[in-house]
């Protein structure tokens, strides 16, 4: 463990932010509550009012025809990560992110079946084309693309770019 690290484990502190991808994500600023998403898309509160659900605004999205779609990475040395969400116009909701770590890919499989109501656009870690064809026989839709170099750091950057955003 870092100094950092043990500071914060053994004082209870919240560790340092050096070396996070995303160092200005603040739940404060950038998660939703549903009716909170709902009024954002509408521009009026939900009917069911502040106690909207997530499935209740999943079944809004639904209902309106919003694309769905993820991003995955299976993960051989860290977690088997997932984000999952809908777009509306220029805005991107994500619904669900998950990262587990050491899954077969049966328990990869396993876990991915909650998003197929969905039919999701997913892009996944191009890396392991094996993967990818056991998930498209199980009625996933891959996305085929293809990592070029600064891909990953361009991602990042849009990402932490709408965190963060100048104007």
């Amino acid at each position: 463990n870092t100094l950092d690290m043990a500071k914060a484990q053994l004082l209870c502190k919240r560790p340092a932010a050096t070396g996070l991808v995303y160092p200005r994500f603040s739940e404060d600023k950038h998660v939703l509550t549903p009716a909170q998403a709902y009024y954002k898309i509408v521009g009026e509160s939900p009917t069911s009012g502040p106690n909207m659900t997530k499935r209740e605004l999943i079944a809004f999205a639904h209902n309106r025809e919003f694309p769905f779609s993820g991003g995955m990475d299976f993960g051989y040395t860290h977690l088997f990560a997932y984000t999952h969400g809908f777009k509306d116009r220029s805005n991107l909701f994500i619904t669900h992110a998950l990262g587990i770590p050491e899954l077969e890919p049966d328990q990869q499989l396993e876990v991915m079946r909650q998003f197929l109501p969905d039919n999701p656009a997913i892009y996944p870690d191009p890396e392991n084309a094996q993967l990818i064809r056991v998930f498209k026989g199980n009625k996933f839709r891959m996305v085929k693309w293809k990592k070029i170099a600064g891909s990953v750091v361009g991602g990042i950057s849009c990402v932490q770019l709408k965190l963060t955003p100048t104007l």
